[in-house]
């Protein structure tokens, strides 16, 4: 189309109106035009503004508009190409109401079917204006509430604005009253909570405050430069609130995190910082009970997002409400939930990923194998009991049947969901070789030697035997940080040669919790597996 015309809105909360308005034109209309002129109209007011003699070479072209005229007025901008004798060749108009929104919606993200099913980012920051914006949404019925936390990627101690609305459609407006924060970069986090205060949907939009809407919004499950994040809550009535995360990134592009702590209860107590790209971040106020979401965000050295997660805790203390949630995109295990209600009952979910066929989980207690499920991903419910420490253990297969994944969460079953989770890029398990001795003929026995080197406190080795879990199935406990494990025990055999096992190799800590696994997958026939090396 001739004349191809943009029009971005700059008018800001100071009631001035203020526009840009670009146009472009390609090679051939080029050839044709010698000057363009651009006619700026308040129709409320009948003032005219008009640029001529402007340029009309290829690409794209910018006239600002800043000349004291209201916002709230409807205005028309008229742009006409001239040929060398003068006369008109092509004209474009753009009506537009001077309110920040830009006249091509790329603020506006349409999500159908989601929770969040509408968003609208309008960026009004004008000349002369602060960082100002306003945010909207539209939720479905299955939305309680949805909190909305705005905050600058420049190194800046509060979180510049949160809230959180019960409404279906509602809308967050923000404006430096300081008239700073114009040109840093923002990130505008969404949450949607459903009644029970779970969170059922999120989004993620960042932006560049210069009266630009943005176009550059995503959903954080698809991204995975966020690799790991863990809470841990030490908060007291007498102390306050004192949170720790740690979290882990990857990617090349990441260069820093910035890290998000949202008061809900005390907008002041908000704050945001930034850090290196790993490592972790801690938070101390005097808010004890109140609710937070902390947000974690990975930034690439352009202070771009890459990628976003987000906790939801009570300063009380216990464990976040996702301590037990265990996210690894586009890991074969994707998503784990080890949710523990009391007295020892325990509600499991995994998810598989896009490589997994199926995730067998193993509830294991002092090395036995209390109960296992061989595909886990519709989930269970597990009744041990209360106070003992338990190790869930998931292996992922995939559509041939090899083991491509492994991750253990141990819990102490107390009514709190654990904190005692990893990701399993950590280098504490350096090294596992297996030296198959089983018999080459099915039904021989089974014999292996386990050689492994760590750092860890101490080293469980788990022999297990998928066709029959509770048949087979050994485990060396409390081992030196690095040795051997042999299989089976001195006075066992087991005539399973032919059969596929699972060794796993689990590093745990002081405390007993396991900080890393390593499954090694093999055919007990006499054939050593390929060693593991980190």
């Amino acid at each position: 189309m001739f004349l191809d015309v943009t029009l971005v809105d700059k008018s800001g909360p100071n009631d001035r109106a203020a526009y840009d308005v670009q146009y472009a034109l390609n090679a051939s209309e080029a050839a044709r035009t010698a000057n363009v002129s651009v006619t700026i109209r308040d129709e409320t007011t009948d003032d005219i503004q008009s640029y001529t003699d402007l340029a009309a070479t290829a690409g794209t072209h910018r006239v600002s508009y800043d000349s004291g005229g209201a916002t709230g007025d409807p205005y028309a901008i008229t742009v006409r190409a001239y040929d060398a004798s003068g006369g008109v060749i092509g004209t474009s108009t753009v009506t537009d109401v001077a309110d920040g929104i830009d006249s091509d919606g790329n603020g506006t993200v349409e999500r159908t079917g989601e929770p969040l099913r509408n968003i609208t980012l309008v960026d009004r920051t004008g000349p002369d204006d602060g960082a100002a914006y306003t945010v909207g949404y539209e939720a479905a019925d299955a939305v309680a509430n949805v909190t909305v936390a705005l905050m600058s990627t420049a190194n800046e101690s509060r979180v510049s604005q949160t809230a959180t609305l019960s409404a279906t459609n509602g809308c967050v407006t923000y404006h430096r009253s300081d008239s700073a924060g114009s040109g840093n970069r923002y990130v505008i986090s969404l949450a949607a909570r459903n009644t029970s205060g779970s969170v059922i949907d999120e989004y993620v939009l960042q932006d560049v405050a210069d009266g630009r809407d943005t176009r550059d919004g995503f959903d954080p499950a698809e991204r995975d430069a966020v690799q790991s994040v863990t809470l841990v809550d030490r908060s007291t009535q007498s102390g306050g609130t004192q949170y720790t995360v740690s979290y882990e990134t990857g990617g090349p592009a990441v260069d820093r995190v910035a890290v998000a702590f949202v008061d809900h209860e005390k907008g002041s107590a908000s704050e945001t910082r930034i850090y290196p790209g790993s490592g972790s971040a801690t938070y101390e106020k005097y808010t004890y009970g109140d609710n937070y979401t902390i947000v974690v965000a990975a930034l690439d050295a352009d202070g771009r997002v890459l990628d976003v997660q987000t906790l939801t805790d009570i300063a009380d203390g216990e464990d976040g409400r996702d301590l037990g949630e265990v996210s690894r995109p586009g890991k074969p295990i994707r998503h784990l939930s080890v949710d523990d209600q009391s007295g020892g009952h325990y509600v499991v979910e995994a998810t598989a990923g896009s490589t997994a066929d199926r995730i067998e989980a193993m509830v294991m207690q002092n090395g036995s194998v209390a109960k296992s499920w061989a595909n886990a991903t519709d989930g269970f419910d597990y009744y041990g009991s209360g106070g003992k420490r338990y190790a869930f253990t998931f292996l992922a297969y995939d559509a041939d049947g090899n083991v491509v994944d492994a991750y253990v969460v141990t819990d102490v079953a107390n009514g709190r969901d654990s904190a005692e989770s990893y990701d399993t890029d950590r280098a504490v398990v350096s090294r596992v070789v297996v030296t198959d001795k089983s018999g080459k003929q099915s039904g021989k026995k089974s014999r292996y030697r386990v050689d492994y080197a760590s750092n860890a406190s101490r080293v469980d080795v788990v022999f297990h035997h998928p066709t029959n879990a509770y048949y087979g199935m050994e485990a060396n406990l409390a081992l030196a940080p690095s040795g051997r494990a042999t299989y089976p025990p001195s006075g066992s055999k087991y005539f399973t040669s032919g059969d596929n096992y699972v060794i796993v190799v689990r590093a745990l800590n002081d405390d007993g919790e396991v900080v890393d696994v390593v499954a090694v997958q093999d055919e007990a026939d006499g054939t050593d597996p390929p060693p593991y090396t980190y």
